[in-house]
């Protein structure tokens, strides 16, 4: 069995398990994959690519279900956090750079 132990110390879930409460409010947008032919790239390519296990087909690995997230490191300092709440849902990078070096978090 996989351990998660790093992503349960800090708060990283699994998105089968998110409060659906929580993601009401999450707006995702399709991502740019450069049209048909791109689209047709990716799932022409996604199961050789995707972390099954051999002879485990219709099983979802643990690491799948798990959620992410961003950081920004200052040294051996934490200025910032996002827990994503679905995959997809990640913070806007012009709010990030300016929630850090507003609060001068960090120098730039």
């Amino acid at each position: 069995m996989e351990r998660f132990d790093a992503y349960n110390t800090i708060g990283f879930g699994r998105f089968d398990e998110a409060d659906k409460e929580d993601i009401k409010n999450v707006k995702l947008s399709p991502p740019e994959m450069g049209g048909f032919g791109g689209w047709w790239r990716y799932l022409s390519n996604v199961m050789s690519i995707s972390p099954i296990p051999d002879g485990k087909m219709g099983e979802v690995p643990e690491g799948v279900l798990r959620l992410g997230g961003t950081f920004v490191v200052n040294g051996k300092d934490v200025v910032y956090q996002w827990n994503d709440k679905l995959p997809g849902d990640h913070p806007v990078p012009q709010e990030i750079f300016a929630e850090v070096i507003d609060a001068n978090r960090i120098e730039v």
